[in-house]
């Protein structure tokens, strides 16, 4: 039987990365070590040219961009990271993740700020759809936030 480490990384280059260009850390590797927090950040267009309802099943381009980020990462997230306690079966999202939003037209404004991937985002994001873009697509400001 070969170990862990041979057998899954095969298909790693010289530099330990697969063909896509991810690095990979067998478990055994892993095993007692504290993986840092991860901060996500989304820069989102609030320009008026978002209001558009171009986007098939959506009532607006912003509309696509919230569901998006609510269904495509943070539902999805918050699934992946639930864990339980040996001991006490309970559960508990992981907190490691958090995301922060900066929305950008005439001005960039910072409108979350290293939130965690808990039910309070999602309701968050779910009331983000309905934003009415306006103003220009001024992302330069956004970009040194």
């Amino acid at each position: 039987m070969e170990s862990e480490s041979s057998s899954s990384n095969e298909n790693a280059n010289a530099n330990g990365q697969d063909e896509d260009g991810y690095s990979y850390v067998p478990s055994s590797q892993l095993s007692g070590r504290e993986v840092g927090p991860k901060h996500v950040l989304f820069v989102v267009d609030q320009s008026g040219s978002m209001r558009k309802n171009d986007v098939k099943g959506y009532r607006s381009r912003t509309h696509a961009v919230y569901n998006c980020i609510e269904r495509d990462f943070a539902k999805l997230q918050q699934m992946n990271f639930k864990v339980y306690e040996n001991a006490s079966n309970t559960m508990k999202i992981n907190t490691k993740i958090q995301l922060s939003i900066i929305e950008f037209s005439d001005e960039a404004t910072i409108v979350k700020q290293r939130a965690t991937l808990d039910n309070g985002l999602i309701k968050f994001l779910q009331e983000r759809k309905h934003k009415c873009a306006q103003g220009h697509g001024n992302y330069i400001p956004a970009l040194q936030s």
